[in-house]
């Protein structure tokens, strides 16, 4: 499946349990060939505030990274295979 960038920033994230877990604040990636594929997604406030460069307020919010494999199905939003209970929530010391 081929995205962009900003295809999928952005998207509201819901777990298989119905749960809104946020908007994807950003996108890790690896290099495969000579392009990059999403391995993860980093969900929430907390992720959103790190992007725009207030890491020291990010470990008062919550934040997921959701690895690819989670992902069920893309399409206004993104739907993931596994219930909030068992994704780890990120902790952020500072």
């Amino acid at each position: 499946m081929k995205l962009r960038y900003w295809e999928l920033v952005g998207k509201k994230v819901i777990s298989a349990d119905g749960q809104k877990l946020g908007r994807v604040a950003e996108l890790i990636t690896r290099k495969h060939g000579d392009q990059l594929q999403v391995v993860e997604l980093q969900i929430g406030a907390g992720s959103l505030i790190a992007r725009i460069g207030f890491k020291k307020f990010r470990k008062e919010m919550p934040s997921y990274n959701i690895p690819w494999q989670q992902i069920g199905r893309i399409d206004k939003q993104i739907y993931l295979k596994v219930n909030k209970a068992n994704l780890p929530q990120e902790k952020h010391v500072e």
